[in-house]
């Protein structure tokens, strides 16, 4: 599971789940393995029990959506009560550019305390 704005790395799932290689499920095996149709898959109640893995960054957000098993049926519930739900293993499973850019801002910010608590002579930048 991972942020809707977000894009899957296959390679780090595959390290997450102590594989060589990850990939997409096609379209014709989703229900025969999961039980759900396409559009429905949820980590609550599929046919067989399999691996389930949650991006680290889901314990950013107060809420989250999961599917529900059918197509437009969402669970809203916090990320910890989603954890508990299921047997769920969190790793880091998104690819990083996106999350480097917003971390920016944040660094910057602090690098400019930490400046002023220095006594740094030069002054601080109020946009950032």
């Amino acid at each position: 599971m991972i942020r809707g704005d977000a894009e899957l790395d296959f390679k780090k799932l595959a390290c997450a789940a102590g594989l060589r290689k990850a990939e997409m499920v096609s379209v014709k095996d989703v229900q025969h393995l999961t039980g759900h149709i396409r559009g429905g898959v949820t980590v609550f109640g599929t046919k067989k029990p399999s691996p389930v893995f949650v991006d680290v960054k889901i314990i950013l957000f107060d809420k989250i959506s999961v599917s529900a098993g059918a197509r437009g049926t969402q669970f809203i519930l916090s990320p910890e009560d989603c954890l508990r739900a299921a047997e769920i293993q969190t790793a880091d499973l998104t690819k990083s550019a996106g999350v480097q850019v917003s971390f920016l801002g944040v660094e910057n910010r602090y690098s400019q305390r930490k400046r002023k608590t220095l006594n740094d002579p030069r002054p601080l930048d109020p946009s950032r």
